[in-house]
């Protein structure tokens, strides 16, 4: 009889453990948190550390865009094939430094150069993003 009552306690802590980390999270949070750290993991300054989670927090906006517009695309009855295009067309043009990139420090706003690895990251995390929202991934 104890040792139903300790097997049982074990599992319900188990269970209860197992609850607290299965927040829901949507596909645009998740696909920010991914480039967020593969970013951190490019950031080679000694003086600069990235903010995995301030970053991944204001990418989830710039994401969320690209998101809605593979929806809106997908009610709008393009096929996958174009939108597989479109999202190709979208990883070019960020690699073409097509995309504007602004920092803010100190209350300024700076142009800013990025890496091509970053650039590969955005424009790949970008596409995907877009897709995900053409198929509707939650």
């Amino acid at each position: 009889m104890q040792v139903n009552k300790v097997c049982f306690a074990l599992l319900l802590c188990f269970t209860l453990s197992l609850a607290g980390c299965s927040t829901h999270r949507t596909i645009v949070e998740r696909n920010a948190d991914h480039l967020a750290f593969q970013m951190a993991e490019q950031d080679f300054s000694a003086s600069l550390e990235t903010q995995v989670p301030d970053t991944a927090k204001s990418l989830t906006g710039f994401l969320q865009h690209y998101y809605d517009e593979g929806k809106k695309i997908h009610a709008a009855g393009v096929t996958e094939d174009q939108a597989l295009a479109i999202a190709a067309l979208l990883r070019e043009r960020i690699m073409q430094g097509q995309l504007p990139s602004h920092e803010t420090f100190a209350g300024k706003t700076y142009t800013s150069a990025q890496s091509e690895t970053i650039k590969k990251l955005v424009a790949q995390t970008v596409a995907n993003t877009f897709i995900d929202g053409y198929n509707g991934a939650q």
